[in-house]
């Protein structure tokens, strides 16, 4: 239907069977087991409002690749709600909360949150196709704003606008070790351990380039709060390039 229009297909698929690995999703295109009005197609179509799109998978593979979203009809919502309307939601995330699930929590998120409060409110249909989401993420560890779309073409705009960095800028602020007088520049390219999912400052060929900006805002005894804007958006990239120039984060 027209919330799901104007999406790649292996996002859609993705949405019907959320408990699948990406392996699986990309084996099933290779084995051209998802079809569109009964034509195969590439991971890369782009769906179209009125469209049919079947996937073959076994009643085995298809009970286990889909998941119970658990969702209730809360009154309550117990994040702050910096602005809504009815095509964005901006929410003020806490720390100690992931924005998206990992392997340890896959329920306790912010957007399962989110998911909760406008079923509730009537605006979320489970298994209807498409599910709100954010535009970007933060860290578990980091409070601040997130802001999620609530239409597909929504959702999509907002999520162009984050990687084009345009016409919205992000602000950080952190609290880092030792005294800062001056505003500065870090470029140092980083590079992630997938395996062990740690980031690092490297001149290997894997290494990618970041870029942060600094500036101080208040010095105090042993501390100084700065606020930061990052160029590039990698993983931890603040955390890693304070770290890097000798003012971790406090």
């Amino acid at each position: 239907d027209s919330k799901n229009s104007g999406q790649r297909i292996d996002k859609l698929v993705r949405k019907v069977l959320p408990e699948a690995s990406l392996s699986f999703i990309y084996k099933l295109f290779r084995k051209k087991d998802v079809k569109v009005n009964k034509h195969w197609v590439d991971i890369n179509y782009i769906l179209q409002d009125g469209e049919s799109v079947q996937i073959y998978v076994t009643d085995s593979q298809l009970e286990s690749f889909q998941k119970d979203e658990n969702l209730c009809k809360t009154s309550t919502f117990s994040h702050q709600i910096v602005y809504e309307d009815e095509n964005i939601l901006v929410v003020n995330k806490p720390k100690n909360l992931l924005v998206h699930g990992d392997e340890k929590d896959k329920k306790h998120t912010l957007s399962n949150d989110v998911l909760n409060y406008l079923y509730a409110k009537g605006e979320y249909q489970p298994k209807s196709g498409f599910a709100p989401g954010p535009a970007h993420r933060i860290d578990r560890n980091t409070s601040g704003i997130v802001v999620f779309g609530k239409k597909i073409e929504v959702l999509q705009q907002l999520l162009t606008l984050f990687k084009e960095k345009d016409d919205i800028k992000k602000t950080y602020l952190a609290l880092v070790k030792g005294r800062v007088f001056d505003a500065g520049k870090i470029d140092a390219k980083l590079e992630k351990n997938e395996s062990k999912n740690i980031v690092f400052v490297s001149k290997s060929q894997n290494a990618k380039t970041a870029l942060t900006l600094f500036e101080p805002q208040e010095v105090y005894k042993d501390s100084t709060l700065l606020k930061v804007n990052i160029l590039t958006g990698r993983t931890h990239q603040i955390r890693v390039h304070m770290s890097y120039i000798g003012h971790p984060i406090v």
